[in-house]
């Protein structure tokens, strides 16, 4: 890379230019920020501070994704561009401006990415003199992010990389997962990596399908209202995706009839159609129990994924608020700020209904709070309770009286600082369990991140 950028700089002037660079960085009105592969931050400049409201001192040497855990937005899409090694804009609500992230990777000599350079612009009254095409653009951007996905913890990532192989391939594959997990905005993102992704993607949701449907309407007609996609009334499902991707969700509620008819047109190769289906259910339980057939199990068990429920990928949980929020926001046109009491709160709640819970409490949040600054007191009771420790499924003193019965063994022969270390190391571990990182943990045990990481090394416990 620096063979590339030497190509226009003049040989004689290249180390007096490298030696004000940190002088030319700060003559620039657009903010910069630049991190290496790893996410660490490395350099930026000063309009970038007073763009963000952040200080270099807090930023420098670290890493984007504990910036991001610590509740720090620095506005980088950093894990999305290292996977895909493409460009990625967005305009994001800092405070009361509106503001421009333009991010761009760098590649070294053998084509990975080496760096990733934001460029950061406020644009919050370039759109009012002329609102028209540049304001409807920037709003259709960040409308967009309704089909987007987040994914930052190791799970999701690890799942996203396999399914990019699948997805080159037509081969027919199983989404599993808990109602709310995002089975459909990851049918979507499998189109848009697959062969098909210029053609049309379709979801059908089988839990609306009658018992009385016919194997007709099945193949060759569909009503809109049971496909949600407005393409006539007289257009198939499979005919209506032709050359595309049809997601059938909830295909463990077809009742078994339907299931027949679905499994003859699948075999007999009516139409060029790539197939995802999505469930709930545990399938191989369904067929022992007689409610689905064995032979279609069989014919849609091609590539099988776990979505993993959101409170088993907590890193995750604030980077999909943040994309709600400034969608919302932006939906309904509302300056708001959420408190790091709101996103704590949030960090620590468990998530029953998964992301499409998370997405319906920011909605209401956005839509309902009357002040700037969305506090504790705004979020529903349970999040709440579970943010001052009141809302576990145990009560803290039923979790002290159990250990009563094992006190006096665990207690017997160790000194009160034996006793301590043991009780932390085994807090510690537990905690590193249900984290994706040391700074998040840092976080839910109010600690600085520097302790909590001696202890760890301490403890010899895994990170």
């Amino acid at each position: 890379m620096a063979g590339l950028i030497s190509k226009y700089i003049c040989p004689e002037y290249r180390q007096r230019i490298a030696d004000n660079l940190s002088g030319i960085f700060n003559l620039c009105t657009d903010g910069l920020y630049i991190t290496n592969r790893e996410g660490i931050t490395l350099a930026l400049n000063r309009a970038y501070e007073e763009l963000m409201g952040l200080r270099a001192e807090d930023l420098l040497a670290r890493s984007v994704y504990d910036l991001d855990a610590d509740g720090i937005f620095v506005g980088v899409e950093h894990a999305g561009i290292v996977r895909t090694g493409e460009s990625f804009s967005s305009v994001q609500l800092v405070g009361d401006k509106k503001i421009l992230l333009a991010e761009h990777p760098l590649f070294d000599v053998h084509g990975e990415v080496e760096l990733v350079v934001t460029f950061v612009r406020d644009v919050t009254h370039s759109s009012e003199a002329g609102r028209g095409e540049r304001a409807s653009k920037v709003k259709e951007e960040l409308l967009s992010k309704e089909h987007r996905l987040v994914a930052q913890s190791s799970g999701m990532l690890d799942l996203l990389q396999r399914l990019e192989w699948v997805a080159s391939t037509d081969a027919t594959i199983l989404l599993l997962g808990e109602p709310g997990v995002g089975k459909d905005i990851l049918a979507r993102k499998i189109h848009e990596m697959s062969p098909r992704r210029d053609k049309k993607f379709f979801k059908i949701d089988c839990t609306h399908i009658a018992e009385n449907f016919e194997e007709s309407e099945l193949v060759d007609q569909v009503s809109k209202k049971f496909s949600g996609i407005d393409i006539g009334d007289s257009v198939g499902f499979l005919t209506a995706a032709e050359h595309g991707t049809l997601f059938l969700d909830g295909i463990g509620e077809l009742p078994l009839p339907l299931q027949s008819r679905l499994l003859e047109a699948l075999q007999d190769g009516r139409g060029d159609v790539r197939i995802i289906a999505g469930t709930r259910r545990n399938l191989e339980e369904e067929v022992k129990a007689g409610r689905f057939r064995q032979d279609l199990f069989y014919r849609l068990r091609v590539a099988v994924s776990h979505i993993p429920p959101l409170r088993e990928r907590k890193v995750d949980i604030i980077p999909l608020a943040h994309m709600f929020f400034e969608r919302f926001c932006l939906q309904y046109q509302r300056r708001l700020r959420l408190l790091p009491e709101v996103e704590e709160a949030m960090s620590l709640y468990q998530w029953p209904g998964n992301v499409w819970e998370l997405e319906n409490i920011i909605l209401s949040l956005v839509v309902s709070c009357e002040n700037e600054a969305i506090g504790l007191a705004d979020l529903p009771l349970a999040i709440q309770d579970i943010h001052r420790g009141q809302g576990g499924d145990i009560d803290q003193g039923e979790q002290v009286a159990g250990l009563d019965l094992h006190l006096e063994k665990f207690f017997r022969g160790k000194s009160l600082k034996d006793i301590m270390e043991a009780v932390e190391k085994e807090a510690i571990r537990y905690g590193m369990q249900n984290h994706d990182s040391i700074s998040s943990l840092a976080k839910v045990f109010k600690v600085e991140r520097s302790t909590l990481s001696r202890k760890v090394k301490k403890y010899g416990i895994s990170s």
